[in-house]
């Protein structure tokens, strides 16, 4: 009891640290770990590292500092990256679920991590044990207003919901779908106990396969399907509005939860009240579907981290153009919606993948670029209700970890046409930079931004200014005019102050010159390597 009760003085400046696990079913268990320091600290402030399948779960959590998504790397490189993330800060708890070195490296009022298991003990007894807690704390999600306000929308209120997770990771967990529909239509039939209901079904977008024979047996005015449309938290809020839940031994089995107001919901309530907006419906009662297309050349360090956040829309399609690393393997992982080939201009490759698009509307991003939850459920409202062909979205632009707004022209982009309806966008022939052209009217821009990782650092920025003025010397070859030495030489200075003054790259110090100097160089580089390099 002498550790249990250090742990409860608080300070203002109260500062934990609580590193958890990398799968979901596993988080999620240990979050009432989490709950129980969050009401007994009601002034400190966490960081929370997790795996980047399980981060999410925490978006919520009150007073949160940080969330650092530990993402694998070989020769365990990411235990690296979170030490240098948190070994500035002087930590009142470090609670290390992982079992690392890490609470030992940094400095700690408290240090706690995992103890040993009892032979046929369950993992809760075993949290419990961390914190000497004699009642085991139950698995909690704080849940935010937002992901209730789009679970209204998903689910409005009527009749009661039956909600089914017929999927799982691992096959030995999985019970057949034919099974799952077979006692859905049991519990819904008349004089069942849920005559009438609704059913809603919740996977991943990979896992559409998996749950096929169960979509395909629920009458359609009755069907609900959230495959591939929901974050982990907005599934627990559409959890939450439904009557009942079955589903396979996965993390969907795990929580109770939390609002913003911080208390916690420990049952299943009826269908509750919200919007009466059915589904993703568009105008006229016509169910409006997503394609996300990403195009990839080579990009295993940080596909994965964009894919797992496109799990909302209806099919994620991926164009391989020459990949030589691991970027198929971690493609397929996501979708079967796999381009391969090879393209020597980036307005080909990009055609073809919205040709093969299947989708009503298109997301386009890049791998280095991510969509946060509220993007995600901006985007789904906008395609419900615009009569609109394309609309701009917001862009923030990273150095490393740092936001970069201005000055941008060459290098970034503010926003860009990314969401826009089948067949209302071309992009040209030009090897980089391809132009565009649009069919259709412009409608408003979103709100939400997207998180662009543009470099990593300075030497990313300058190997990407030598790949651009290279691909940019090869179309002014073919087109015949390179343009003269004296018009180029005289751009240097007209582009780079566009770029540090009119578009105010000054206020970014030396990130924003950095910027402005590389779009003064872009042209007057091209027109170099066209005149005096071979092909």
């Amino acid at each position: 009891m002498a550790i249990a009760a250090a742990l409860y003085i608080t300070r203002p400046t109260m500062r934990v640290l609580f590193i958890t696990a990398t799968r979901i079913g596993d988080a999620v268990l240990s979050t009432g770990l989490l709950s129980h320091l969050v009401e007994r600290h009601p002034a400190a402030r966490f960081t929370i590292a997790a795996g980047p399948a399980a981060a999410p779960l925490f978006e919520a959590v009150p007073r949160l500092e940080r969330l650092l998504v530990v993402a694998k790397r070989r020769w365990s490189l990411h235990w690296l990256a979170l030490y240098a993330a948190v070994v500035g800060t002087r930590w009142d708890i470090v609670l290390d679920l992982r079992g690392s070195a890490l609470g030992y490296l940094v400095r700690a009022g408290q240090r706690l991590g995992e103890v040993k298991s009892a032979a046929g003990e369950h993992r809760i007894l075993q949290l419990a044990r961390i914190l000497a807690l004699e009642t085991p704390p139950a698995p909690v999600l704080y849940i935010a207003a937002r992901h209730e306000r789009l679970a209204a929308e998903l689910v409005p209120a009527g009749a009661p919901v039956l909600a089914i997770g017929p999927a799982a990771n691992w096959r030995g967990k999985q019970w057949r779908a034919e099974r799952f529909a077979e006692l859905a239509l049991r519990l819904t039939a008349p004089g069942g106990i849920l005559a009438g209901a609704r059913v809603a079904v919740l996977a991943a977008s990979h896992e559409r396969a998996q749950a096929a024979p169960l979509l395909a047996t629920i009458p359609g005015e009755r069907l609900i399907d959230l495959v591939g449309r929901l974050d982990l938290l907005t599934a627990g809020a559409v959890l939450r509005r439904a009557a009942l839940f079955i589903g396979n031994d996965t993390g969907l089995m795990q929580p109770h939860h939390r609002h913003d107001d911080g208390f916690a919901e420990r049952r299943c309530g009826g269908g509750g009240g919200g919007k009466t907006v059915a589904q993703h419906r568009g105008r006229g009662g016509v169910t409006a579907t997503l394609s996300a297309l990403v195009v990839v050349h080579d990009e295993e360090a940080q596909l994965a981290a964009c894919l797992e956040r496109l799990a909302f829309a209806d099919e994620i399609v991926i164009v391989l153009d020459r990949c030589s690393d691991g970027s198929r393997a971690i493609a397929a992982r996501f979708t079967d919606r796999l381009v391969e080939g090879g393209w020597e201009r980036e307005g080909e490759r990009r055609n073809t993948g919205i040709d093969a698009c299947c989708s009503d509307w298109i997301l386009e991003i890049d791998a280095d670029e991510r969509v946060s939850p509220d993007l995600a459920a901006e985007i789904r409202r906008t395609i419900a209700s615009s009569l609109h062909a394309y609309h701009h979205i917001p862009v923030d632009n990273y150095i490393g970890d740092h936001l970069v707004r201005w000055g941008w022209s060459t290098f970034g982009k503010g926003a860009y046409a990314g969401l826009f309806r089948k067949g209302a966008k071309r992009w040209g022939p030009q090897r980089v930079h391809p132009a565009l052209s649009f069919s259709g009217e412009r409608g408003p821009a979103l709100t939400s931004r997207l998180d662009h990782y543009v470099d990593r650092n300075l030497s990313d920025m300058l190997h990407r200014l030598d790949r651009y003025t290279s691909a940019r010397a090869r179309d002014l070859r073919e087109s015949g005019d390179i343009g003269s030495y004296g018009a180029n030489l005289r751009r240097i200075l007209t582009r780079f102050w566009k770029a540090y003054v009119s578009r105010k790259g000054y206020r970014e110090g030396p990130y924003g010159f950095a910027i402005a100097l590389c779009a003064g160089l872009y042209p007057i580089l091209s027109y170099l390597k066209a005149r005096l390099e071979k092909e």
